[in-house]
Parts: structure tokens; sequence; C-alpha cells
């Protein structure tokens, strides 16, 4: 924990991610030159969905990696019965729908 903040991280040891791309993998529908060429293609969009979704809950993602040697994903979202509020539906500080 970083104050009343959980921080998460992922990490693999895949091909990384170049340094041009950094930038943009939280991009909607961005996929890297690599990606365009790999037999497993996506669409692109699962880390501009993830990036919303931990926004939305008042924290933050971010990215290292070094090609060759892998990536870490990291985000944090605020604790359990932190007054931090967000937009999300369902979630016990949004608004009730009408």
């Amino acid at each position: 924990m970083r104050g009343d903040m959980v921080e998460i991280a992922v990490s693999d040891k895949g091909s990384g991610i170049p340094p041009a791309d950094l930038d943009r993998v939280f991009e909607r529908f961005f996929q890297s030159a690599e990606g365009r060429r790999s037999s497993r293609r996506g669409m692109g969009v699962g880390l501009a969905i993830a990036r919303r979704y931990v926004e939305a809950q008042g924290g933050e993602i971010r990215v290292e990696s070094t090609v060759g040697e892998g990536s870490t994903f990291t985000f944090t979202l605020p604790a359990a019965g932190s007054s931090e509020p967000t937009g999300v539906p369902g979630h016990q500080d949004a608004p009730a729908r009408t």
C-alpha cells in the first residue's frame, strides 16, 4: 500500500515494448508494428479499457518495459474504505441511476 492506495504490479518476460510505443500502449486500437505482424492479433482495446477503469476508480496505471526482457504494468486503486469518489456505476460512491 502507498498511503490510502493499493498498488499492484504484473510483470512478464516477453519481448518487451519498444520505447517509441510506450506512450501509446494505452490508446484505443493501438497496435505496435510487432503486434500487427503477430499471428495472435488482438483489437488493441484491452489496455485502453484497463486504463479507463483504473482512472474511473481514482487510480493510475503505467508501464515500464525493456525490449528483449519484458514489461511491468503497475496500477494503483483506492484502498477499501477510502473516500476517493468514482463515476463507475455500481461502485459504493457512484450516484444512483434513475
